[in-house]
């Protein structure tokens, strides 16, 4: 999980054993004055990935890769300059991950990716002109993906939308019922047969 000071915005990525009573949770990143967010374990457990910012308030963070638990050589997957990438989801074979390329409070729109976790060509997933799609996550069997679609950002017309894993990419269908609150974060149940998302902004969100 990430763990850091809300005031400056910069954050570590930490592990905690839930074996042991009492385990101290350990930093696994340790960057200094940027921030680690939004890490996902691969589902074989070898690898930790998530994003980083690359400099202090630079706008810009990268998808990186270390092995799990945490310590030896971390992977830039990315490192595309100036680029807002975020929030990666593993397949559940831990050979791909999707993330969003752009920053969905930008002019520029965000869309979602996918790329070997081993490194090679990005290629679209998720695309619709005019509107952004951020916060992906794949459901268990690795045939659908879920994620926010907003033309403003975080705000009242975000709303959670399912569509299929295809290349090239199609469109979604929305599940989240309210048209008055924002509707953010996804994530599968382990059956793959519904979606627990947050409906409402910040200080109002509930699950």
């Amino acid at each position: 999980y990430a763990r850091g000071d809300a005031a400056t915005a910069n954050f570590d990525i930490y592990v905690l054993d839930l074996t042991t009573p009492g385990a101290t949770p350990v930093n696994i990143t340790s960057s200094s004055n940027v921030t680690d967010d939004r890490p996902a374990w691969s589902p074989d457990g070898t690898r930790i990935a998530y994003e980083s910012e690359v400099t202090d308030g630079s706008g810009q963070t990268d998808i990186l890769i270390q092995p799990a638990p945490g310590g030896g050589a971390v992977t830039n997957l990315t490192g595309t300059p100036g680029a807002f990438e975020g929030k990666p989801a593993w397949t559940p074979d831990s050979q791909t991950l999707f993330y969003q390329s752009g920053n969905p409070n930008a002019p520029v729109n965000a869309n979602i990716v996918r790329r070997p976790a081993t490194g090679g060509a990005q290629t679209l997933a998720v695309a619709d002109s005019g509107i952004s799609e951020f916060q992906p996550s794949i459901s268990p069997d690795g045939t659908k993906v879920c994620f926010t679609l907003s033309n403003a950002g975080f705000n009242a017309t975000a709303d959670v939308l399912v569509a299929p894993v295809t290349q090239p990419p199609s469109g979604g269908v929305v599940v989240s019922k309210s048209i008055v609150a924002g509707d953010y974060n996804c994530t599968f149940s382990p059956d793959g047969q519904f979606v627990a998302y947050v409906t409402g902004i910040f200080g109002t969100g509930q699950l």
